[in-house]
């Protein structure tokens, strides 16, 4: 999903973060499926966690953590679920606004 970019031409970065960016996990790229967070506040699927078992510190901070210390987001996890759904009904709907050029428009 590629949402409109709101960016302040004076800005280095953009202005705006996409909420599909923010609900992605970084080690799949996908929206998150089960997230699980880290003592560090890095989240990360339960897949892609269990996936990555063998390592012993965050894939995004590299700050160490034991296996036991990683959460069940399920404030993430329900902000996920709300998310798809106002996406596939905004879908279903044609509502769904894209910037002008994007693929999908």
């Amino acid at each position: 999903m590629e949402w409109c970019r709101q960016t302040d031409p004076g800005a280095a970065a953009p202005a705006f973060v996409p909420l599909d960016e923010l609900l992605s996990c970084s080690l799949c790229g996908s929206i998150f499926t089960d997230p699980w967070k880290l003592p560090c506040g890095h989240r990360f699927c339960k897949g892609c966690l269990e996936a990555d078992a063998g390592s012993s510190e965050c894939r995004t901070c590299r700050q160490p953590f034991f296996e036991k210390d990683a959460l069940r987001d399920t404030v993430t996890g329900e902000i996920v679920t709300r998310f798809l759904a106002v996406v596939g009904y905004a879908r279903a709907a044609g509502q769904l606004v894209y910037c002008p050029g994007d693929p999908a428009a």
